[in-house]
C-alpha cells in the first residue's frame, strides 16, 4: 500500500470513528435526559448499535494495519 492509499484509508477510518462517537454520544444523552425522540426503543437501540459498531470498527482497523 502506498502512502496516498494509507492517508485515504485513515481519513475514512477517522470519519467512521467520528460518526460512531457522535451516535454513541447522542444515544447516551437521549437515555440520560429521556428525550421524547428516544422514547421509541428501536431508535435508541439503533443509535447505540451504530455508535458501538463504529468504535469496534475503529479498533479492528488498527489491528488490520
Amino acid at each position: 500500500m502506498d502512502e496516498d492509499s494509507r492517508r485515504t484509508y485513515r481519513r475514512i477510518a477517522l470519519a467512521f470513528m467520528g460518526i460512531g462517537l457522535s451516535f454513541l454520544f447522542v444515544a447516551l444523552l437521549g437515555i440520560v435526559f429521556q428525550f421524547e425522540f428516544f422514547n421509541a426503543s428501536p431508535v435508541r437501540v439503533a443509535f447505540l448499535v451504530l455508535g458501538i459498531g463504529g468504535l469496534l470498527w475503529w479498533t479492528v482497523r488498527d489491528r488490520a494495519e
